[in-house]
């Protein structure tokens, strides 16, 4: 799936259920799982964790909020 901030473009992918879990994992700071949840649904282009640390807010939110709305079936259950 491709996704369009701005001027930038961002191809992602939905993880495995076990990659999902532990992205997500109990007592996680929220901060923490949208950095994890972004690297590893982000394929291109490829991001290292300063990268996403070092995101300016609309893009990291907005990636943010699209990666959930990928994976939030997968979390009801």
């Amino acid at each position: 799936m491709k996704i369009e901030i701005g001027n930038k473009a961002f191809e992602i992918e939905k993880p495995s259920g076990y990659k999902l879990l532990k992205a997500v994992g109990e007592g996680k700071d929220p901060a923490d799982i949208t950095r994890d949840l972004i690297l590893l649904t982000v394929k291109e282009p490829k991001l290292s964790k300063k990268d996403v640390e070092e995101m300016d807010p609309e893009t990291f939110f907005t990636l943010g909020a699209k990666i959930n709305e990928l994976i939030s079936d997968d979390l009801k259950n």
